[in-house]
């Protein structure tokens, strides 16, 4: 069970118990939900996913987002543009070149397995004769029907998607015009998601 779901349950009686209006539980049960399938947010990085980065040279960097399950790829590159193009701007920098680029997802399966049952009706009759010395004797007759279904066994998967890049950062914009300016994409990430970071 998940844990809004716990929680969800407890707030119910509690709430309950106190008298208190169901519009209230609603709304915080709608709030734990809504919480539960958000997608990461801009964020260093904490166990539910976010930006790293580690420097590899005087001017090269490995930058790092992972995402949650509810976390769409497009996301997971423009937040991680987003941080090199601030890497690149705190260390002094105005471009930045991508070298490398690799996925860095990770995968997460939970297997569940739900109890098999019996079920079935049993239908029949039951005849009585008295006896001579004030008793009784009788016969009994009956079918069952019936059926049983098996256990299930039901495995999800989850992907959490992730990107690295390390990048060449740059204090002027090299010939070949294939580097990012680093306040370009900063200002083009930041507006794109100004509603939801």
């Amino acid at each position: 069970m998940k844990a809004y779901s716990v929680l969800a349950i407890c707030l119910l009686v509690i709430t309950t118990m106190m008298g208190c209006a169901p519009a209230l539980v609603g709304g915080v049960l709608y709030y734990a939900e809504k919480k539960a399938h958000k997608p990461t947010s801009y964020v260093p990085l904490d166990k539910a996913g976010g930006y790293s980065e580690t420097q590899l040279t005087e001017d090269r960097w490995r930058v790092n987002f992972h995402g949650n399950a509810h976390t769409p790829r497009e996301r997971v590159w423009d937040f991680c543009m987003l941080r090199c193009a601030e890497v690149t701007r705190d260390a002094g920098y105005h471009y930045f070149l991508m070298t490398e680029i690799g996925a860095d997802d990770s995968v997460a399966s939970r297997t569940s397995t739900s109890s098999g049952y019996t079920q079935g009706r049993s239908t029949g009759s039951v005849n009585v004769y008295p006896t001579y010395q004030g008793g009784a004797s009788g016969s009994y007759s009956g079918t069952y029907k019936g059926y049983t279904t098996p256990p299930v066994t039901t495995t999800s998967t989850h992907v959490s998607p992730g990107l690295w890049m390390i990048i060449k950062c740059l204090h002027e914009e090299p010939p070949t015009k294939d580097a990012y300016d680093a306040e370009i994409i900063a200002q083009s990430v930041r507006q794109k998601y100004a509603d939801s970071r």
